[in-house]
């Protein structure tokens, strides 16, 4: 089999027919070994650095705001 495009790590999932733009990456979380990695995208840089991954569970379990009424069901 012979590839002559690379594919593309993340696909914008909005049917091009909708003429929705796609979204722009702001913030990459790379969970490594023994580290994770934070990725800052802005305009005019990129910004890297390593944070605690506990830091990240406190920060993401106390954002609900957004999953207020509705029920998670895990199976």
């Amino acid at each position: 089999m012979v590839v002559t495009e690379k594919p593309k790590t993340f696909a914008w999932a909005v049917p091009d027919e909708l003429h929705v733009p796609a979204d722009q990456l702001r913030l990459r979380l790379d969970f490594h070994e023994q580290a994770v990695v934070m990725t800052i995208f802005r305009a005019d840089d990129t910004e890297t650095r390593v944070v605690s991954a506990r830091d990240i569970a406190q920060a993401l379990a106390e954002d609900r705001s957004f999953a207020a009424g509705s029920t998670l069901v895990v199976e």
